[in-house]
């Protein structure tokens, strides 16, 4: 789900893995506490009741205790039922960690690529800024430990929501766009197609390897130095980390920040051939659809991940949901 109250954001070691949930103000506070070896919840936390599903985030995270906590091997989760059990029915599949890793390893096949074209090792490049949901909610060390972020850096910075903080700052100094204008024309950079390029192939199909056949990191660089490339470096040491932003939307104004959660329209209609057997309802990862006695299907737009997402079109057996035909109640 996307940050908001009750999205699980992060998981954070004491001692045991303490699941951290946003609270009303977007703010992490903590939850129960697991012990993700052994599948139990050891002790509730001020949060408990409150989480209603995970955030990229908090993913993120689990990729990286499954890692750490020797719980991923060979393509699967190690736990009893193959999953990793949250607070409140949360939970993560071997296949969302599966994912998760290719959408990381697609990033760290980018930034990969970008230092080869550059002629830059990985030895050299020490600073990392990070902005959006990941410059926020995303825990820096972790995020280099799944790669994330190149494994060298050891000074992160960590911004926030950048082009909402910029937008505040040119609503009140029109006079800064053109600054802003001057240094973007003094910007020159090479573009680089990833799709079409024979660096990004190599590495992430070693990426695929790693995350869906188990192949070692050993081989991974193996094959990557055979075709001439560097070879990927271990994180070492805890890098320096500053946070800028706690939260996504800062408090702007004397009355602060409040959360509209009543917002948006509802899109309607029925599909021929439909059985009613709310598939797509139970599909919905935010929770957005629902089915009539009837047969009508009903999506909250202030939910719904829209054309991002189809899951309910997909996963419908009679192949009648179509999306896009739904209209505004």
């Amino acid at each position: 789900m996307l940050a908001a109250p009750g999205a699980i954001s992060d998981l954070e070691y004491d001692f045991q893995w303490v699941c951290k949930v946003l609270d009303d103000d977007l703010i992490p506070q903590n939850g129960d506490r697991f012990d993700f070896g052994l599948g139990v919840m050891s002790e509730e936390g001020p949060m408990h009741g409150k989480a209603l599903g995970i955030t990229g985030t908090g993913v993120i995270a689990a990729v990286a205790v499954a890692k750490e906590s020797d719980l991923w091997k060979k393509g699967k989760l190690t736990t009893e039922d193959g999953r990793m059990h949250l607070q409140d029915g949360v939970f993560i599949t071997s296949n969302d960690i599966s994912e998760a890793m290719k959408a990381i390893g697609a990033m760290r096949a980018g930034h990969f690529t970008l230092l080869e074209h550059a002629g830059i090792k990985f030895g050299d490049l020490k600073t990392m800024y990070m902005c959006g949901a990941s410059g926020t909610y995303v825990d820096a060390v972790k995020g280099r430990d799944v790669g994330l972020l190149p494994p060298t850096c050891d000074n992160i910075f960590q911004y926030g929501n950048t082009s909402l903080a910029l937008s505040t700052d040119l609503l009140m100094n029109p006079e800064l766009l053109d600054e802003l204008q001057e240094t973007a024309n003094s910007i020159r950079a090479n573009h680089i197609m990833f799709a079409g390029d024979k660096i990004f192939e190599q590495i992430y199909v070693q990426e695929l390897a790693y995350c869906e056949e188990g192949m070692s990191m050993t081989k991974y660089n193996e094959n990557n130095v055979a075709a001439g490339l560097q070879a990927l470096p271990k994180p070492t040491g805890r890098p320096k980390v500053t946070r800028v932003s706690m939260r996504d939307i800062a408090d702007l104004g004397e009355r602060g920040l409040y959360i509209l959660h009543e917002i948006g329209t509802n899109l309607v209609g029925k599909m021929e051939g439909c059985t009613g057997c709310k598939k797509c309802e139970h599909e919905c990862p935010e929770n957005a659809l629902t089915v009539s006695k009837d047969r009508t299907i009903t999506v909250k737009t202030k939910n719904c991940l829209g054309t991002a997402c189809y899951r309910c079109q997909y996963v419908c057996p009679e192949k009648v949901m179509q999306f896009d035909s739904l209209r505004l109640s």
